[in-house]
C-alpha cells in the first residue's frame, strides 16, 4: 500500500500502510467466507465503522458521517486519531474480520487469544503513538499564541473590577501580594476540610509554602482551599498572567474556568472551549474550536485547568459531579490535563475526595502583607506609606484587624479609608458591607442614575399609543424602580438557592416588578437590565448580570431572608430551633458559615429579633459541646456582630471547659485574644497545659500559642513540664521538646530528648524520634546502643522497631547498620507481622542500602493482602525510578552491565504492577489502584527524561539503547491495554 514519492513522515506512512493492509486483508477474508453482511451493507470500511460505533453506544447517522470523513484521513495520509480508542474501535473490528483476534461476542476466549488481542492492541498503539508524535501531538501554535495573549489580558484585570465603582482599578499585578499556603489543608487559625476523624492534630504546624507551589504539585488534582474572599481567584489570575506572558514551553499551560461552566451537559474539552470563547472574545480571541483543548498545548505538556468557585455551585451533588469529572479526566488523560480546583473549605465526606488529591489551604495576609497591600492601593494618594500606616491604626481601632487579613475585606476597607481618611472604619463584617454598598451608591451620584432611570421609564411608556396601556406600563416601571433594592435582594436570594436564569427573568418574578400585559417579555427584561446596570452592585458577565463577589450575593440574600418581623421569627427558629437548643440536641445546619453569619447579623440588627437571638445563643453556648463551640467560634472569626460582653463570656466558658475537645478550647482561647481579652486568653491557655484529661498535642498547642502571644517564660515552663510528663504519649513529649527548641530553649530541649531516649517506658518510635533530634544536633554519644536495644526488642511493636532501625542506619556505625538490616529482613519474612509493617520494613531495608529485593518479594507474594502488594509494588517502582534517574544523571560512573541491570529492574517493577492488575485473586479496588499507579507512571517526567537520556546515549550498546527506548514508549503510551 505504500506510495512512491510520499511526503509523509515515517510514522504516519507506517500507520497508513498498516491500516490499508489490514483493511484489504479483512475485507478479502470476510468476503470469501460463507457469512453474509447485514442487509443494505457490504463488507466495507463504512460498515466496520458502523459496527464499532454501535459497540461503543455512539451510533447516530451524523456521527457516522463525520467518522467516515475522519477515517479517510487515517487511511489516505496516516493522520492519527486524536483519541487512540477511536482508532482501536475500527481496527478491532477489522482484526476480527481477518480472524487475527477472537470476535468480541466470543463467550470464553482462551487465555492465549486474550493475550494475542492485547499484543495487537499494543502494536497498534505504538503505530498511533509514533504518528501522533510526528504530527506534533499539540495545539496549533498560532491559535495557542492568540489564546495566551487574550488570556493574559483578561488575567491582568482585578477579578472583581466592580468593587472599585467608577474608579479604574489598579492592575492586579500592582496590588497583588503573594500569600502563603499550608499543604494538606492544615493551618493554624483556619477551619479545615472536615474528614470526620477524631484523631488529634500534631502540635507542630507544617511549614507554610508560597501559594504558587500549588501549581507545581505532583498531584494531578489539587484543591486550593480558602475562606470567602480569601484571594483564591486573584492567585489563579496572577498565575495565568505570569504563565501566559513567560512563554515557558515546559510548564503546563493554564486555563481558567468557573465551576458552573463544567456542571452542564457539555464534555470537558467543549466546556473549556465554550467558556474561553465567551470570556476572551473582548480580549482579542479570534478563533478557538471546540476541540482546541483535546490536544496538548505543546508536545508532552498538559493543560493546567484552574477551576474557580466549586463551592458556589448550588448543591453538593453538582459539586461532587464536577470534582469526579475532573478526577476521572486526570486519570484517563494524564498527558492532557492537570487540575487546580479553588473552593471554600467543604466537608470532606461531602465530596468523597480521594487521598491522592493534594490539598493546599491559602493563608490570609500577615500584618506586614496588609500594610504592603494598602500602600499599593493608596498609590494615588499623597504619601502612600503614611496612609498605609494610618490605615493599619484605623483597622485596629475598629477591631477589624483579623477580618482585614482577608484580601477581599482588605480591598473594601482600603476604598472606605481612601474615600475619607478621617472617618473611622465600620465595626463588624456586615457593617463593612453596608458601608461599602453606601459608598458605591455615593459614587454613583455622578452617573445621574435617577435621570437615566426616568428617561428609561419614559421611553418604555411611549411604546404604547393606548392611554390605559401606557399608564399601566409607566406604573409598573416606576414601581420596579422604587423597589429596586428589594428586587436586588430577591435576585440574590434566588441565585443563592440555585436559580440560574438570567437576572432580569428572576427579578420579573417579584411581585413589585411583574410585566404589564401590554408589554412583551423582551422589552420588559431589557428595561429591568437598564435598572440594574448603573447600580454598581452587579457587573456584566457573559450577557447577564452577576454580583461583584459571592459574599455580596450572600449579604443581599440574607437581607431578603430577614426582610419582615414574621420572617425573622421563622428564620431564628430555623437556625436555632428552641427545642433543640434548650434540650442540648442542636446540630449545626448544613450550608456555609459565611451565609449564616450574614443571617445572624440581620437578626441581631433588628429590634424585634435582637434580644431573642442573643438569648438563643446564650442557651446554645450553655450546651458546652463541640458543635456549639465550633459554630460560635466560626462566627467570631468571620466578624459577625455578636454582643461583645456575651462573646467574651462564651469564649471564656469554651476555653476552660475540660469536657470539650482540646482543639476547640485552644481556638476559643485564641479568639479571646483576638477580641481584646489577652489576659483571659493567657490564663485559659496556661490552665489547658495542666489539663491531663485532654490530648498531649493540644496541651502542647496551647503552650505554643502562649509563646506566640509573647509569654515565652510561661510557655517554656509548660513545654518542659509536658516533655517530662510520663502520662503523655511519647510522640507528644518529643513534640513538646521540639517546641522548646523552636522558641529558643535548646538546652532544655536537649535535656528532654536525652531523657526520652533513655526511658525504657517510652515507646520505641518516640525514642527513635528523640534520637534523631539529638543526632541532628551532633549529640550522638550512646545513641547506637539505645537504638540497637529497641531494634532487637521482640516486645516492641514492629513499627517501632522499623523506626528505630531507620534511625540507627542514619547515625550508627557500619556494624550497627548491618545488625539493623538483619532485623528488618526478619520482619519482612515474618508472615505473623502485620502486612503494612512488613512493607515498611522492606522500604527501610532500601533506605539502609540493602537493595530492593524485599519489595519485589512482597509485591509478588500471593499470601499478602492485595493493598500491601500494591503498596510494595509502588515503592518498588519509586526506588527503580530513582536508581534509573541517578544512573542517567551520572552515566560515566556506572558500567554497561549496571545500565542493563537497572533497565531490567524498571521493567520488572512495571511487570509487577501489571501482574497485580491481571490477578483475579486480588480485590477489585486493589487492582484498580494498581492500574491507576501504572497509568500514572507515564506522567512521571523524571523517569521519561532518564530513559530518553539513555536511549540517546551513544556510549551505550545498541541493544541497551533500544531497551531504554522500548521502556520509554511503554510508560508513555500505557503499559496495560485495559
Amino acid at each position: 500500500m505504500s506510495e512512491a514519492g510520499s511526503n509523509l513522515s515515517p510514522g504516519r506512512e507506517q500507520l497508513r500502510n498498516a491500516l490499508g493492509d489490514l483493511q484489504q486483508e479483512a475485507i478479502r477474508i470476510r468476503a470469501g467466507c460463507a457469512c453474509k453482511p447485514p442487509k443494505r451493507h457490504q463488507w466495507t470500511r463504512t460498515h466496520a465503522l458502523e459496527v464499532a460505533f454501535e459497540r461503543r453506544g455512539q451510533y447516530t447517522q451524523p456521527d457516522l458521517k463525520r467518522a467516515v470523513k475522519k477515517a479517510s484521513n487515517w487511511f489516505r495520509q496516516g493522520v492519527p486519531a486524536k483519541d487512540f480508542l477511536d482508532l482501536w474501535a475500527l481496527v478491532e473490528v477489522l482484526l476480527e474480520w481477518s480472524g487475527s483476534i477472537p470476535a468480541s461476542a466470543s463467550s470464553r476466549p482462551a487465555a492465549r487469544q486474550i493475550e494475542a488481542a492485547r499484543r495487537r492492541q499494543r502494536e497498534w498503539k505504538d503505530h498511533w503513538s509514533q504518528a501522533q508524535k510526528e504530527s506534533g501531538g499539540k495545539t496549533d501554535t498560532r491559535l495557542l499564541e492568540n489564546y495566551l495573549k487574550a488570556a493574559a489580558r483578561a488575567a491582568r484585570e482585578h477579578p472583581y473590577p466592580g468593587l472599585t465603582g467608577e474608579t479604574e482599578p489598579p492592575p492586579l499585578a500592582q496590588v497583588y501580594v503573594c500569600q502563603q499556603t499550608h499543604p494538606h489543608g492544615i493551618g493554624p487559625d483556619q477551619y479545615l476540610v472536615s474528614t470526620g476523624s477524631d484523631a488529634p492534630p500534631r502540635s507542630a504546624d507544617p511549614a507554610p509554602t508560597p501559594a504558587g507551589e500549588v501549581f507545581a504539585a505532583a498531584s494531578r488534582v489539587c484543591l486550593l482551599l480558602g475562606g470567602p474572599g480569601g484571594g483564591k481567584s486573584s492567585l489563579l489570575r496572577i498565575h495565568l498572567a505570569h504563565a501566559a506572558e513567560s512563554g515557558i514551553r515546559k510548564a503546563p499551560v493554564p486555563v481558567l474556568v468557573n465551576a458552573s461552566a463544567l456542571s452542564g451537559p457539555a464534555l470537558l474539552p467543549a466546556a473549556l472551549a465554550i467558556t474561553a470563547r465567551a470570556h476572551l472574545k473582548k480580549y482579542g480571541l479570534v478563533e478557538l474550536a471546540e476541540d482546541f483543548f483535546l490536544t496538548p498545548p505543546h508536545a508532552g505538556v498538559p493543560w493546567l485547568v484552574m477551576v474557580d468557585g466549586l463551592d458556589e455551585l448550588a448543591n453538593s451533588d453538582q459539586r461532587r459531579t464536577v470534582l469526579k469529572t475532573l478526577i476521572h479526566a486526570a486519570e484517563t488523560a494524564p498527558e492532557l490535563y492537570r487540575f487546580v480546583v479553588a473552593t471554600r473549605p467543604l466537608p470532606g465526606t461531602e465530596l468523597g475526595i480521594p487521598d491522592d488529591v493534594a490539598r493546599f489551604e491559602l493563608l490570609p495576609f500577615t500584618p506586614g502583607d496588609l500594610v504592603t497591600y494598602a500602600e499599593a492601593w493608596f498609590s494615588g494618594l499623597d504619601d502612600p506609606a503614611s496612609h498605609a500606616t494610618a490605615f493599619r491604626t484605623a483597622v485596629w481601632a475598629s477591631r477589624l484587624h483579623e477580618l482585614a487579613r482577608i484580601p477581599l475585606m482588605a480591598t473594601m476597607l482600603c476604598q472606605l479609608y481612601a474615600a475619607d481618611p478621617s472617618r473611622p472604619l465600620p465595626q463588624g463584617r456586615t457593617s463593612a458591607y453596608k458601608a461599602f454598598t453606601d459608598l458605591i451608591y455615593r459614587n454613583n451620584n455622578s452617573k445621574h442614575i435617577a435621570i437615566t432611570q426616568t428617561e428609561a421609564i419614559n421611553r418604555l411608556g411611549e411604546i404604547s399609543q393606548v392611554l390605559p396601556d401606557r399608564q399601566a406600563i409607566t406604573h409598573a416601571a416606576v414601581q420596579a424602580r422604587d423597589h429596586l433594592p428589594d428586587l436586588i435582594n430577591h435576585l440574590a436570594h434566588q441565585r443563592f438557592h440555585g436559580d440560574s436564569r438570567p437576572a432580569a427573568a428572576i427579578i420579573a418574578t417579584h411581585r413589585r416588578s411583574r410585566r404589564p400585559e401590554a408589554l412583551d417579555e423582551a422589552r420588559w427584561y431589557h428595561f429591568l437590565g437598564d435598572l440594574l446596570r448603573p447600580t454598581g452592585l452587579l457587573t456584566g458577565h457573559a450577557g447577564d448580570y452577576v454580583f461583584l463577589h459571592q459574599t455580596f450575593l450572600e449579604y443581599y440574600a440574607a437581607r431578603h431572608a430577614a426582610r419582615t418581623e414574621e420572617i425573622r421569627a421563622e428564620l431564628l427558629d430555623t437556625l436555632l430551633p428552641p427545642g433543640d437548643v434548650a434540650g442540648g440536641n442542636w446540630r449545626r445546619p448544613g450550608g456555609d458559615a459565611s451565609f449564616f453569619g450574614f443571617l445572624l447579623d440581620q437578626l441581631l440588627s433588628q429590634q424585634d429579633s435582637a434580644a431573642p437571638t442573643v438569648q438563643r445563643l446564650h442557651e446554645l453556648a450553655a450546651q458546652a459541646d463541640e458543635q456549639a463551640c465550633e459554630f460560635i467560634c466560626e462566627q467570631v472569626r468571620l466578624g459577625t456582630a455578636l454582643p461583645a460582653a456575651s462573646t467574651v463570656t462564651w469564649l471564656s466558658r469554651f476555653a476552660r471547659d475540660s469536657s470539650l475537645y482540646g482543639s476547640c478550647r485552644v481556638r476559643a482561647a485564641q479568639l479571646l485574644a483576638d477580641v481584646g481579652e489577652r489576659d483571659l486568653a493567657v490564663e485559659a491557655l496556661d490552665d489547658l497545659t495542666y489539663d491531663s484529661s485532654t490530648y498531649g498535642s493540644h496541651r502542647t498547642a496551647a503552650a505554643d500559642l502562649l509563646a506566640k502571644m509573647g509569654e515565652r517564660d510561661r510557655a517554656a515552663e509548660a513545654l518542659e513540664r509536658l516533655a517530662d510528663d510520663s502520662s503523655m504519649d511519647g510522640s507528644d513529649r518529643v513534640d513538646a521538646a521540639c517546641s522548646l527548641d523552636r522558641i529558643g530553649e535548646r538546652d532544655r530541649a536537649l535535656a528532654a530528648w536525652s531523657h526520652l531516649v533513655n526511658d525504657f517506658a517510652v515507646r520505641g518510635s518516640a525514642r527513635a524520634a528523640a534520637a534523631r533530634e539529638l543526632a541532628y544536633l551532633g549529640k550522638e554519644a550512646g545513641l547506637t546502643e539505645v537504638l540497637l536495644g529497641v531494634v532487637n526488642d521482640p516486645y516492641q511493636p514492629e513499627s517501632d522497631r522499623v523506626d528505630a532501625a531507620r534511625a540507627l542506619a542514619e547515625m550508627g556505625s557500619w556494624e550497627a547498620g548491618v545488625e539493623a538490616a538483619k532485623v528488618l529482613e526478619r520482619l519482612v519474612d515474618d508472615r505473623t507481622v502485620y502486612g503494612f509493617d512488613r512493607v515498611d520494613a522492606a522500604r527501610a531495608l532500601v533506605e539502609v542500602g540493602e537493595g530492593i529485593d524485599a519489595l519485589v518479594t512482597l509485591a509478588n507474594d500471593s499470601m499478602l493482602h492485595g493493598s500491601y502488594r500494591v503498596d510494595a509494588a509502588r515503592s518498588f517502582v519509586d526506588e527503580a525510578v530513582e536508581e534509573l534517574r541517578r544512573l542517567a544523571d551520572y552515566r560515566t560512573v556506572y558500567s554497561s552491565d549496571c545500565v542493563e541491570a537497572v533497565l531490567a529492574r524498571v521493567d520488572e517493577a512495571l511487570d509487577a504492577l501489571s501482574r497485580l492488575v491481571d490477578d483475579c485473586t486480588v480485590d477489585d479496588s486493589d487492582r484498580a489502584d494498581a492500574a491507576r499507579t501504572l497509568t500514572g507512571i507515564g506522567d512521571r517526567k523524571e523517569l521519561a527524561d532518564a530513559l530518553e537520556k539513555l536511549a540517546n546515549d551513544p556510549t551505550l550498546e545498541v541493544e541497551q539503547r533500544e531497551n531504554a527506548a522500548r521502556t520509554l514508549n511503554s510508560i508513555c503510551h500505557g503499559r496495560h491495554p485495559e
